[in-house]
């Protein structure tokens, strides 16, 4: 039997017995780390990833519309995909809140666009994110 062990470096509890926890423990932190650092990205950079983040909701919203998400666990799949993509946009424009010239008209025409859905909790997210 695994126990579980203290990662000296970090002082998170890590679980040995569990490999697949440990490295979505990881993905998360390493995801995480990618948005918190989005402000030492070029100007370029920043507006491609603001443009992915967009293109990815629209394309989970697109989806839906288009029944590929034919069951109900397919549809909350794809509206916490979504959400996923909505929240990081989010996050990405607070950390470069500084830097919006960048991604300015790509924000407000997205936003605009998910704002006019038919799907009430992608309207609903949308308003909470502004």
């Amino acid at each position: 039997m695994f126990e579980d062990e203290t990662s000296a470096a970090s002082g998170s509890i890590i679980n040995t017995a569990n490999p697949a926890v440990t490295e979505l423990s990881q993905l998360k932190d390493s995801i995480d780390m990618l948005f918190a650092n989005t402000l030492l990205f070029d100007g370029q950079t920043l507006s491609l990833m603001t443009c992915a983040l967009s293109q990815l909701a629209v394309g989970v919203l697109d989806s839906i519309k288009c029944g590929i998400g034919s069951n109900d666990i397919e549809i909350v799949s794809s509206l916490n995909l979504n959400m996923f993509a909505i929240s990081r946009l989010v996050e990405t424009v607070l950390v470069n809140v500084s830097r919006w010239e960048h991604f300015w008209k790509t924000l407000v025409a997205h936003f605009d666009f998910l704002a006019k859905s038919r799907v009430v909790v992608l309207r609903q997210v949308t308003i909470e994110a502004l």
